[in-house]
This record gives C-alpha cells, sequence and structure tokens, in this order.
C-alpha cells in the first residue's frame, strides 16, 4: 500500500508542469497583478529536471523564458519591467537545474560506489554453494550502514576430510574499515580447511594470518584488533557437531518442534589478538547433529537487535521451529523475524550461515550452473544450483 501511495504521489508530480504551465501564463495576463504567475514559472523548470532529466528541465526553463518575455511585451510593459522579470525567472531556473544536475551526477556516483563495494563484497563474501558434502547450506549478510553494502561480519564452509568444516565471526568494529580483517581471515580459512589436522590448528593458522597481517599493516587499527571466531566440523558419520569458541555468539539447533541455544562451554581469546594461542584451547564442544537438525551460526547483530523497547532478540522466543531441510526458509525465516523485531532498522552487522542436515542424502549432481541470486549485501551474488 505504501509502495502503491509513492508511485501514486510520484506520477502526480510529474503532471504538475502540464497543470503549472497554463496556469502561470493565465495568471500572468491578469492586469491587477501581472507578475502572479512568475514563481510557477520558477518552479516548474525544476519539477522538470527533478523528475525528468537536467535537460528537459533547461529546455522547459528556455520555453519558459520565452513566454514570460512575449508576456510582457503583449501587455506592454516597460524594457526595465521585462528585464527584472526575465532575470529573476532565469536565475531560479539555472540554480534549480544546476541543483538537479548535481544530484543527478551524484547520485549516479553513489550507485556506482554501491555497485564495487557490492562485487568487493561478493569476492571477500560470497553466497555458499547449495550444498557442501551432505550438508545443505545458506548465508545472509546484512551490514549495518547500508549505503556502504559492506562490513565486518563474516562466513565461511568448505568440506574437509573430517566432513564439513565451517566458520562465522566479528570483526571489532564495522563498514570499510573492517573489511581487510575479514578477506584476511576468509582467505585464511579456505586456504587451511581442508588440511588442518583439528579445529585448533586451524584456528591457530587463522590467527596467524590475522595478526601476520596487522603487522605488516602500518597502522594498529586497519585490522580493528580481533576477530571473535565460532569454527565447526560437521562429522555425518557420527551425526555430530565439533564446536570450538573464540569468543563468539552461540549457535542454535533447530528441530521441527523446537529452537534450542548449543551449548559451547569455555570461551577462548579472540582470534587475531596476539594475546594467545589458540592450540591451547581446550578440545571442542561436541553436539549431537542428527538428519532433520539444523544448526544456525549466528553473529550478534542477530542476537543483539533491539526493538522499540531496547529488549534483545532471542532467537528461542521468536524463531519459530519450521522445516529444517530447507536452509533457505530458515535464513528467510530468521531475518524476517529481526527486521520485525527491530522495525527495520540496522543496529549493528549481521550475518548468518544456516547448515541443515537432511533426512535424504542430496541427489548428486550432473552439473552446476550459476544463477543471480541475494547476496551477502542484500545485492546480487552468484550461488551454485543443481544443474537442470
Amino acid at each position: 500500500m505504501v509502495a502503491r501511495g509513492g508511485r501514486r504521489l510520484d506520477w502526480l508530480i510529474r503532471l504538475l508542469p502540464v497543470v503549472m504551465l497554463p496556469l502561470a501564463v493565465l495568471l500572468n495576463t491578469m492586469e491587477s497583478v501581472p507578475d502572479l504567475g512568475l514563481p510557477l514559472f520558477a518552479a516548474t523548470p525544476l519539477i522538470v529536471a527533478t523528475f525528468f532529466s537536467p535537460r528537459a528541465g533547461a529546455v522547459t526553463a528556455g520555453i519558459c523564458l520565452v513566454v514570460v518575455t512575449v508576456l510582457d511585451v503583449a501587455r506592454g510593459r516597460s524594457f526595465v519591467e521585462t528585464t527584472v522579470d526575465i532575470l529573476a525567472v532565469g536565475l531560479v531556473n539555472a540554480i534549480g537545474v544546476w541543483v538537479a544536475h548535481v544530484a543527478r551526477q551524484r547520485e549516479t556516483d553513489l550507485g556506482v560506489a554501491r555497485r564495487i563495494a557490492e562485487f568487493a563484497q561478493n569476492a571477500v563474501l560470497p553466497r555458499p554453494p547449495a550444498h557442501v558434502g551432505r550438508l545443505r547450506c545458506d548465508a545472509r549478510y546484512r551490514p549495518a550502514l547500508s549505503e556502504a553494502r559492506v562490513g565486518g561480519d563474516f562466513y565461511g564452509i568448505a568440506a574437509a576430510p573430517t566432513g564439513v568444516r565451517a566458520m562465522i565471526g566479528d570483526v571489532r568494529g564495522k563498514g570499510v574499515e573492517a573489511v581487510a580483517a575479514v578477506a584476511v581471515a576468509v582467505g585464511a580459512f579456505r586456504e587451511h580447511a581442508e588440511d588442518a589436522e583439528s579445529l585448533a590448528e586451524l584456528a591457530a593458522r587463522i590467527d596467524r594470518a590475522l595478526v601476520r597481517e596487522d603487522h605488516w599493516m602500518e597502522e594498529t587499527a586497519a585490522l580493528e584488533g580481533f576477530s571473535t571466531v565460532l569454527l565447526v566440523e560437521v562429522d555425518t558419520t557420527t551425526n555430530t557437531a565439533r564446536l570450538l569458541n573464540f569468543g563468539h555468539t552461540e549457535p542454535y539447533l533447530v528441530t521441527a518442534e523446537r529452537v534450542v541455544r548449543a551449548p559451547l562451554g569455555e570461551s577462548w581469546l579472540p582470534l587475531g589478538s596476539g594475546l594467545g594461542d589458540p592450540r591451547t584451547a581446550g578440545p571442542p564442544r561436541e553436539v549431537p547433529f542428527p538428519p532433520g537438525t539444523a544448526l544456525l551460526l549466528l553473529t550478534d547483530g542477530v542476537t543483539e537487535a533491539r526493538n522499540a523497547e531496547r529488549r534483545f532478540f532471542d532467537p528461542e522466543l521468536h524463531m519459530p521451529p519450521t522445516a529444517t531441510d530447507d536452509p533457505v526458509l530458515l535464513a528467510d525465516v530468521l531475518v524476517e523475524r529481526v527486521g520485525r523485531w527491530t522495525g527495520g532498522a540496522r543496529q549493528d552487522d549481521m550475518a548468518l550461515l544456516v547448515l541443515t542436515h537432511a533426512v535424504a542424502e542430496p541427489e548428486p549432481r550432473l552439473g552446476s550452473s550459476v544463477r543471480s541470486a541475494e547476496g551477502p549485501a542484500g545485492g546480487t551474488g552468484a550461488r551454485v544450483t543443481d544443474g537442470k
């Protein structure tokens, strides 16, 4: 309803010049108030330039100046009066058309910047494939700075000899400044997820990459200091998920009956802080992950999303149990519930990675194709789907 009303208002404003120009001519022919139509002559090109194009506004401004001149001459106004009318209308027209041109140019530049940021974000944080091993997966990313389209939350997933490994993390800070740390963390995960002997060893390699990059940078703030990370290893042969937490938000297990927080036990220092060796972390926490179960990996942009009463969003209370074999549906439902809870406002970057252990093993793919889908920043990204 709001969108329809907005379109109707837009069309009404676009039709205003058709009414305003004849009305301006009529008002300027009134002998009692000969200059009554001048404001309309000045405003008409501005509306045309804003809602159509600056060039159309300039053409309309020229027509208005000719009409004003003809009307003044026809009414026998003096040279000085005619000149003042032309200058007054012409000056307002010129300023209006110039402002519309600048606004249009800035809008174009902003659109280019957004597309570049979106492509960069998709390159660093692409949407995961539909299947990894025996798991189905999907992800969502919503930056706190929607204009920037980038932020400091990240995720990753990869097949490994032990099953499937996944990661979700949150860089201290948000926005464009955090992208450098995101690129380093995700790159290290992609490089080592398949060959690291354990989750602790994988964490150590990500930690070394963050610390090394931080030392290379001239300013220590360039990598935002540290990143909270949750590493997951799913073994579908034993139907278990091993969780190793470095200061990150707890995940949630979803079944058709309930949504529960997965126990993590002790949390270790965030990665990239340089304050300890992740290999000294204790053993991962094991939780049951049987077929028919989904695992929600979240950042605090979800669990710390606040409503008008400043209360936090709790997936256990506000995320309804639903079909656990469709990660896309689960991700959509969670994003919709968070948006409804906050009224559409974003207080922080928000990322989520959904892993579903389907009851039936996914059918082997004969081929693959890439189709356009909603990317991590709400734009377009590449998603691998079954070839048809």
